[in-house]
């Protein structure tokens, strides 16, 4: 890892001369570029000096290796096939940056990021919004490893928590790029999405660049994910969610059982816990602060959320914080209208697993009837 905070200033090593790496402290107080953890300078004889983790978390240090540049070769390859005018490493002296595989296609300016170490939400929007300045628009192909089960993946690190409608991974063994449409995360590294993936040379460029649709859907695989999660979502209680366990207690339930109306799919990433947490901290403040026919708006449910639980959103949360209401509506809880919501009844509450199991399916079928 090349890059560290030490205090408020950002140390990046690829920037510094042998004399000025040669003088840092070693026992300086460092802290992790990324997730803000502890870090250790490291400057000795057999490898490049880096930051490494103490402890149980450790980003392997890796310059831009062999694996990077094939990456960005093969993208500018199959750029120029398609006869588009391509660029690899374009220096953008505006923003100060140096652009993987820059190219314009019908009349607007797009470049390639090619990201495989893990970086910080800071460095990612800030990417973006340099890009912007100039009137360019960043595509991100991530690598690194992907696990599949069925419509279930788990993600590397560098992919992790990002809010992207869509997110492209390109696997260098297969030569095969996926692209996962509106994840839903379940967890940080967690995803429930629909993906296509194929070699690069069969890829439209045109479904890297269009629009998304915003569209919900999910298919029975989704009855699944429910099921796994209150059979093991809940093994590890973090003492932040103690509060939300009391609070479940008190109305006869265990976070194993939570309502049939909590965990639906919701795209992209709206708070700083996995989704079935952050739907049920939603529904207890309705249960305890809003009453039968009460109307309330998002921004009550966020003034709610911070107060009682310290439960902050990221960019974006108010909107899919919506979406979770609009499913709350779909189940006849709340009714709703130009940015107000009625609570028009109390989320069922189950008391057996199979019970619960069974009510999942039956709102499950209901959305999909609904759909047809």
């Amino acid at each position: 890892m090349e890059k560290a905070w030490l205090g408020e200033d950002l140390i990046d090593l690829s920037r510094l001369t042998r004399d000025e790496i040669a003088r840092l402290n070693r026992r300086a107080k460092y802290t992790c570029f990324t997730c803000k953890k502890d870090v250790i300078f490291k400057n000795g004889t057999r490898k490049k000096a880096h930051f490494a983790h103490a402890g149980e978390v450790e980003y392997r240090w890796q310059p831009e290796g062999a694996e990077h540049r094939l990456v960005k070769e093969c993208l500018a390859k199959w750029l120029r096939e398609l006869k588009v005018t391509v660029e690899v490493e374009r220096r953008m002296p505006a923003i100060d940056r140096i652009a993987d595989v820059y190219f314009e296609f019908q009349g607007r300016k797009y470049v390639f990021e090619v990201q495989k170490s893990p970086m910080s939400d800071l460095e990612f929007d800030k990417r973006i919004d340099d890009y912007a300045q100039i009137g360019i628009t960043v595509i991100w192909i991530f690598l690194g490893e992907v696990s599949k089960k069925k419509n279930r993946y788990a993600l590397p690190a560098v992919i992790q928590g990002r809010n992207l409608d869509r997110v492209i991974h390109f696997c260098t063994k297969s030569a095969r790029l996926t692209v996962f449409e509106q994840p839903v995360f379940l967890s940080a590294k967690m995803i429930y999405s629909r993906a296509s993936s194929r070699r690069l040379v069969n890829v439209h460029l045109n479904e890297l660049l269009m629009p998304i649709k915003k569209r919900i859907w999910l298919d029975e695989t989704w009855l699944e994910v429910k099921e796994q999660f209150r059979l093991k979502g809940w093994s590890h209680i973090s003492k932040s969610e103690m509060k939300l366990v009391e609070q479940c207690l008190l109305r006869g339930f265990n976070l194993a059982m939570v309502p049939p109306v909590v965990g639906w799919p919701v795209p992209g990433v709206a708070m700083r816990k996995p989704l079935f947490v952050w739907q049920m901290y939603v529904v207890v403040i309705l249960l305890k602060y809003v009453k039968p026919d009460d109307v309330f708006t998002v921004q009550d449910i966020q003034r709610f959320l911070v107060m009682e639980y310290d439960l902050v959103g990221r960019e974006g949360s108010a909107i899919q914080l919506e979406m979770y209401l609009r499913w709350l509506m779909k189940f006849g809880i709340l009714s709703g209208r130009k940015g107000s919501y009625r609570y028009l009844k109390l989320p069922e509450i189950k008391k057996t697993m199979e019970s619960c199991l069974e009510s999942d399916r039956i709102l499950y079928d209901q959305i999909v009837n609904r759909s047809k």
